[in-house]
Order: C-alpha cells, then structure tokens, then sequence
C-alpha cells in the first residue's frame, strides 16, 4: 500500500479487499473532505460571481473595479480556508493517523468547522473590496495619465521572445532548453 506509514501501522493483515471496513473509513473521510472544499470552492465561485455581477448591474456607483475586487477577495477567503482546512488535516493525519483516518466524520468535521471560522471572521469584507478596488482605480489611472507604460514593457518582452524563443520560455515559465543537433541523411 502507498499511504502514510501510520495507516499502515493500523492494518494488520496480509490482504485487504476494497469493501473492508478498515480500508472504507481510512480513505472516505479524507475523499469526501477535499470533494466537500473543491464542492465548496466552485459552489462559492459561482455565488460569488452572480452576486458581485447583479450588484454591479444594479447600483450605478458600482465599477468594473468593484466587480473584480468582490470576486478575487471571495476567492482569497475560500482559497484561505481550503489551504488552512488541508493543512489542519495533513497535520493531523501524520501525527495521529488512528484518530483523524480512523473515523469517516472527522475529516468532515474539520472542512465544517473550519467554513464556519472563515465565514464568521470574513462576514463582512467590504473593507477589502474598498482596499482592492482603490488600488484597481489607481493602477488604471497610472496607466491612463502615462506613469506605468504597458507598450513598452510589451514590446521588451515580444522583442525577447523573438530573439530567443527557448531561452525566453526557459527564463519564463521553466521550460527545458533544446540545442539543435546534428541531422545525419541516411
């Protein structure tokens, strides 16, 4: 079995078929742990988006900025209680196998508590959304009055690209170098 070495430590025989109680409650809980956050996630997206996008269409104060702020900083808080929730369990887990892999609800209980922390301490985010959707206005008018220069930079980087495609993927995005080599005619 490829798994945690304290879960093996917990079966004891020399084969196990996959209807095994033992084997059904190590593995569900932390399944149905990450189908509940990836649930959760896409679920909170969709609200997330419908929500900020009607606001926006209803209140004429309301900008691009504001729509796009309303989403991401949603997304930051659900991205925060995901990475918080898989690090409560992966610790758990390694330190305690028995306890947290041992029983189906646990895992569950820990993306249950965890949502309800996150959503009572990130109830109201309007403040954020403020922040973020200022610095979207002040970056725009940047742009706009000439004191970050997007052509430029664009330029830089298409005149880079033409040069030298693989070393600029290389330097970019970690793409491995290919060197030309010899072509024998046979």
């Amino acid at each position: 079995m490829t798994s945690y070495p304290g879960i093996r430590a917990h079966l004891t025989g020399t084969r196990y078929l996959a209807s095994n109680p033992k084997l059904f409650t190590i593995g569900v809980g932390k399944l149905e742990a990450a189908k509940a956050m990836k649930g959760g996630f896409v679920l909170t997206l969709v609200i997330s988006v419908t929500f900020h996008a009607t606001d926006y269409l209803l209140n004429d104060q309301k900008t691009w900025h504001d729509l796009v702020a309303g989403v991401a900083v949603d997304m930051a808080v659900v991205g925060a209680a995901i990475a918080t929730t898989s690090t409560i369990l992966g610790v758990a887990s390694a330190a305690s196998a028995t306890i947290i892999a041992g029983t189906v609800l646990v895992p569950l209980l820990v993306v249950v508590i965890v949502g309800v922390a996150f959503s009572i301490a990130f109830s109201d985010t309007s403040d954020y959304v403020k922040v973020l959707s200022e610095e979207l206005r002040n970056i725009e008018n940047k742009i706009q009055s000439g004191v970050v220069k997007i052509r430029a930079g664009a330029q830089k980087i298409n005149n880079e690209y033409k040069e030298n495609p693989n070393e600029f993927l290389h330097e970019i995005f970690g793409v491995p170098m290919f060197k030309k080599t010899r072509s024998y005619n046979l």
